[in-house]
């Protein structure tokens, strides 16, 4: 997971929308949040990474 949050951090750097958070931090918030909902479906690991593919 942490690897994750990683490279994610490092997109957000490249479109200008800058993580400041440790990997722990942002897994602690994203707990707070709770489960990510796309029109009322769970949004798919594979769907996200679609999404993340799209931007590079």
């Amino acid at each position: 997971m942490k690897i994750c949050v990683l490279d994610m951090g490092a997109i957000g750097d490249r479109v200008g929308c800058a993580v400041a958070q440790t990997p722990k931090q942002r897994c602690a918030v994203t707990r707070k949040l709770g489960a990510v909902r796309e029109i009322g479906q769970h949004l798919g690991l594979a769907r996200l990474m679609a999404q993340i593919r799209g931007l590079l």
